[in-house]
């Protein structure tokens, strides 16, 4: 269930950030951009094309997570084994009851005897950090002092360096790109928790 309260706060986080996208997707959508591969100038583009492009990945990623939600916050009831042993022919009835009463998903097997639910999850997350980390990293390379395309945005009282006052580092944009490494690190370790000893242990 705090599986299931976070998702919701990322899916309005995510649904907040594309629509701030497609704004500016719009907004610059004729101010020409060089277009790069490989590092070098390419073919001209548009600056409001870069941003269709995030766009359309975030749209991608909130399917996902909208999709993949009634899979995995399933209902976890079912005793040391997951067999509902004790509880004898009324063993369906009740696990489907408590499920129902906390708003969750019915599984087929006991989820914590099949864990590919929690890989699932934090895959999905991760996929979806990627996006965001993917698009911090192109503004930092963009803020380059040889480039000066874009900036992140910068207010009064936000400091642009401890000792240059003439600097305006990428702050936010390199924090995202430290904590995402975080949750891509927390989806194998999801995957690393598929495997584990007969029916269960406490491997992971």
């Amino acid at each position: 269930m705090q599986l299931r309260n976070a998702q919701d706060i990322l899916e309005k986080q995510l649904e907040h950030l594309l629509n701030q996208v497609l704004d500016k997707a719009e907004k610059y959508k004729a101010l020409p951009e060089a277009g790069r591969t490989h590092a070098q100038h390419a073919v001209p583009i548009t600056l409001g094309y870069k941003f269709d492009i995030w766009a359309d990945e975030l749209g991608r990623d909130l399917e996902r997570l909208q999709h993949d939600r009634k899979t995995y916050f399933a209902g976890n009831f079912g005793g040391a084994a997951g067999t509902l042993a004790s509880l004898f022919d009324k063993r369906i009835a009740v696990r489907n009851d408590f499920c129902k009463n906390l708003g969750l998903a019915i599984p087929t097997i006991t989820w914590h005897v099949s864990r590919d639910r929690l890989a699932n999850f934090s895959s999905d997350i991760a996929i979806a950090a990627s996006t965001i980390d993917k698009m911090a990293n192109e503004i930092i390379n963009l803020q380059r002092t040889e480039i000066e395309e874009v900036e992140e945005g910068f207010q009064m009282g936000k400091v642009g360096s401890s000792t240059m006052p003439q600097k305006r580092n990428p702050m936010i944009c390199e924090n995202i790109y430290a904590n995402v490494h975080l949750v891509k690190n927390n989806a194998s370790l999801g995957l690393e928790a598929m495997v584990q000893e007969h029916e269960r242990d406490m491997s992971f």
